[in-house]
């Protein structure tokens, strides 16, 4: 599930198969088995996860995409959108993927955010959230 507030102003289109729909009525927007087409313009942007917390950085996505999907009552659509919602539907595909936003830094981004990750996990396994590996 996605829910990307109405007022986001880096969303500058979203059609919902095919038709301009305000991003409001757009939301939350709940898929299942996505399809994604990437768009060819990419752009970079900050992102976070919850699976991660404590941790942003900048990654390279497209800027807009176009996706398949299924609702919940088994109807396919297609939602096309830019900005935070491109960004957040390729997040959350990736997730279903097995992959994470750090899996998409550049080699330089990733060493920046090494030191980090392994304190965060660190406190992880002090507080019992994963298994320790000592």
């Amino acid at each position: 599930m996605i829910e990307v507030p109405p007022d986001d102003e880096s969303v500058t289109y979203v059609r919902l198969n095919g038709e301009d729909t305000p991003l409001a009525e757009a939301m939350p927007l709940i898929f299942l088995n996505p399809k994604l087409d990437h768009g060819k313009e990419k752009a970079m942007g900050e992102e976070g996860c919850l699976s991660i917390p404590d941790l942003r950085s900048e990654v390279r996505r497209s800027a807009g995409v176009k996706v398949e999907y299924q609702t919940l009552d088994g109807e396919t659509r297609t939602i096309e959108a830019d900005g935070l919602l491109a960004r957040a539907l390729q997040h959350e595909i990736d997730h279903l993927n097995g992959i994470l936003f750090i899996d998409r830094l550049s080699a330089a981004a990733k060493l920046g955010v090494r030191r980090k990750l392994k304190r965060l996990m660190l406190e992880w396994e002090e507080d019992g959230l994963i298994p320790s590996k000592r």
